[in-house]
């Protein structure tokens, strides 16, 4: 659930990531701030993040494709999942890229998994690790297919080919990275 005074934080840190007028030495203690907050996120924190990183995207786009004529409007659950897969699967693939970010590293999965296996989210990149690692991994991917049932009954419902296409184009490598 997201309360009030989160949803202005998360999108500010949003806009401000990307936001070249702000200076370096304004921007990086608040994203500091943010960052802490979502390291230690639990699934519910680790879902709403995943919600304002793409599920407002699959939420616009299904208004976007229904004010146009082509679609029926989507049930809100529905089209905020579609952007949830894709965002889920994006920190699964990234995981390696994020921990070694210089000169901080990005943190995206929930402790609430992953500490169950590790210390320290960066340990899982050990080979010393690596049966840990992939039990963690197991587990961020189930998470993620928890969305693909519902994304397949939204594409199935889509009747115009580009927009089909549009949507099903990622989904599908989705699916390919989370099924390799």
């Amino acid at each position: 659930m997201v309360t009030p005074d989160k949803r202005p934080l998360t999108s500010y840190v949003y806009f401000l990531k990307d936001d070249t007028s702000t200076s370096t030495e304004v921007k990086v203690p608040i994203l500091k701030t943010f960052h802490r907050h979502i390291y230690d996120k639990t699934v519910d924190d680790y879902n709403e993040f995943c919600h304002y990183a793409a599920g407002l995207v699959g939420l616009g786009l299904s208004k976007l494709f229904h004010v146009s004529g082509k679609e029926d409007l989507a049930l809100d659950i529905i089209s905020n999942s579609l952007g949830l897969f894709l965002q889920k699967t994006n920190i699964i693939r990234d995981y390696l890229e994020d921990i070694n970010e210089i000169p901080k590293s990005r943190m995206f999965w929930s402790r609430q998994i992953w500490s169950k296996y590790v210390n320290k989210l960066e340990d899982l990149k050990y080979e010393e690790n690596l049966i840990k690692a992939v039990q963690c991994l197991k587990v961020m991917v189930t998470n993620s297919l928890t969305h693909v049932e519902v994304c397949l009954k939204y594409m199935s419902a889509l009747r115009d080919p580009p927009i089909f296409c549009f949507c099903a184009i990622p989904q599908v490598m989705h699916y390919y990275v989370v099924f390799l």
